[in-house]
Order: structure tokens, then sequence, then C-alpha cells
């Protein structure tokens, strides 16, 4: 004959005293069942409390502070931010002559009737190895910059004007400037092909793929003592209205003659 608390011949679990009370606290009605967790936290003993925040706050509210910090970050970051730059140059291998291009910057600004010295940018410390290895030097910084239209000319010596010109960096300076003035640039003698060498200006087709300006030819820049010399002057990827009038101001502020 089977006990009672056998079933089938299994033996029903038994329970102890102390399990009996658990199930009966579990099955015993929740006081919190239906409060918000707020409502709950703030009925909670004092002792309690930080054990139920970290267990049903503390996520949600690392994240909310994560959110806020981004969206303050964001937004200083804009309201500090400086106006976009309308012209910007890069010069080759003049990086002992930062002060001086600062100088020539804060002299087109002002001729220009800019208000703010940030409009333009002239940095000379750009790299290029002549050798063709596009790994040692700023070759991927300056294509992607120029593909973007964030630089817009480009200042060097001759050797280093024709490698810029073979990477495919310099444009032709009727693209910017225009076929006619093109041709009065010519015939002041101041228009270089890609090696650096006078562009005849009876030649339409030498006058048509001029690449730069000499910048011997300049008054500005040649009359200054702090100033290198046998340096080009060449138009980028100027697409942009804004940056196509800059540059147009630049050549005219240089004064070639």
């Amino acid at each position: 004959m089977n006990d009672d608390r056998t079933n089938g011949g299994r033996q029903d679990p038994v329970l102890t005293d102390a399990q009996r009370d658990a199930i009966a606290t579990l099955a015993s009605h929740n006081e919190y069942a239906k409060q918000s967790k707020w409502t709950t936290f703030r009925s909670l003993p004092p002792a309690d409390r930080w054990t139920y925040f970290r267990q049903h706050f503390l996520l949600e509210t690392s994240l909310i502070a994560v959110a806020l910090i981004l969206i303050v970050s964001i937004g200083f970051a804009y309201l500090t931010k400086g106006p976009d730059t309308e012209l910007s140059v890069a010069g080759f291998g003049m990086g002992a002559y930062t002060e001086q291009l600062d100088g020539l910057r804060d002299r087109f600004v002002a001729d220009a009737g800019m208000d703010d010295e940030r409009l333009v940018d002239i940095n000379g410390t750009y790299l290029i190895d002549l050798g063709g290895d596009t790994y040692t030097d700023d070759s991927m910084k300056l294509t992607a910059m120029i593909t973007a239209g964030d630089i817009n000319m480009v200042i060097a010596d001759k050797d280093t004007f024709a490698e810029l010109d073979r990477r495919g960096y310099v444009g032709t300076v009727a693209e910017t400037e225009g076929e006619d003035a093109a041709q009065r640039w010519a015939d002041a003698g101041v228009l270089v092909d890609a090696q650096g060498g006078t562009v005849d200006a009876a030649d339409a087709d030498a006058v048509a793929g001029a690449k730069g300006f000499d910048l011997s030819h300049s008054d500005v820049w040649s009359g200054s003592d702090d100033l290198p010399d046998g340096m080009m002057l060449g138009f980028c990827n100027v697409t942009d209205a804004t940056r196509a009038d800059r540059a147009r101001e630049f050549v005219d502020f240089l004064k070639f003659e």
C-alpha cells in the first residue's frame, strides 16, 4: 500500500516549514505590485533605496547622463565653431615662413574688406615627396582636401609645382580666371606651364593650358624680403563660387606685372 505522500510510486517532495513560509510570502499580496518604480523607491526604507535604485534606475540614469553630455558637447562645439574658410592656400616646404605667411594673409583680409582673418588660411607646412612616394608625405590628406574643395590654391617651387601637377592637384588658370583673363595674364608675361616655364602669349593652346603664376612677377610677394624666391602659384579644385571669387581676389591682391 502506497504512502499518502506518494503518487504512482513516486514520493512527493517534502517541504520544510521555512520553504512553506517563503512560498506563502511570495503568494501573498505585494503592496508595491501596482505602484510605479519611482513611488516604490520613495516608499522604501532609506537603507534599501540604493539597492533598489541600482537595480531599477542606474542604467537608465547613466544613459541619460551620457546623452546629455553629448548634446552639450555638440552644442558647445557648434556655438564656438569659427566661420567657414573662404580661401585656403597650401604652401609647400615653407614651414619656416609661418609668420610671414600669416602677415600676407592679414594684408589680404584687410585689402578684401573681410572682418575675420579666419576666413582665409595660408598654411606653408605641407610636404610632398618629389620621388613620387605618396605614403611618406601629405599626399593622402591633400587628395582628400583638394577633392572636397578645402584647398583652393597651392604655392611651391618649380620642382614641387611640377610634381603637384603630375599628381593632378593643379588646374589651369583659364578654368578659374576665364580665357580672356588668362590671355591678359599671359600678355603680361606672368603665366607659367606645369614645369614653371613662362607661357608664350602668342600660343593659344599654351595659354589655355597654363597652370599658374610666377610669383617673382608679384609686387606684393617679391616686394617682401621675407618670402622665398622662385615660387609658383596655382589653382586647385576651385568649384565653389565664393572660394573662386576669393581666389581671383587673391591673384589681384598680389599685383602681378
